[in-house]
């Protein structure tokens, strides 16, 4: 798990990379928001962020990403970052797109001490 909010980036993509939704939720605060303004996602909670991670994967396997700047401040146990970049995709086509990635995110440290999504808006 996570112990810097930038770790849970790298966690993310090896999820990803790996088809893993369990671990790619397990990311996520229990009522965390996520919106995907390009694919009209607004998702809170686990439940809903799981399902739309499931719903996802029809639209493509996820290969990857490249961060092009992911600045973020830590005040306490809360965290805001900025990230900008390109996730990599293979369509059930068997083609390979690119989508632009900009959002907005706040992370909080737990009572364990590991680092969650608060909220991800993109």
């Amino acid at each position: 798990m996570a112990d810097t909010p930038e770790a849970i980036l790298d966690e993310f993509e090896a999820a990803m990379t790996n088809g893993d939704d369990e671990a790619m939720v397990a990311l996520y605060e229990d009522d965390a928001l996520m919106v995907v303004q390009e694919f009209g996602i607004v998702a809170r909670g686990r439940a809903a962020i799981r399902e739309t991670f499931r719903n996802m994967k029809s639209m493509g396997e996820g290969l990857g990403f490249s961060v092009t700047s992911h600045p973020i401040s830590v005040v306490g146990d809360y965290a805001f970052g900025h990230l900008l970049g390109e996730v990599r995709a293979k369509t059930p086509e068997d083609e390979e797109v690119a989508y632009v990635m900009d959002s907005r995110e706040v992370f909080h440290r737990g009572p364990d001490g590991v680092w969650r999504y608060l909220a991800d808006i993109g």
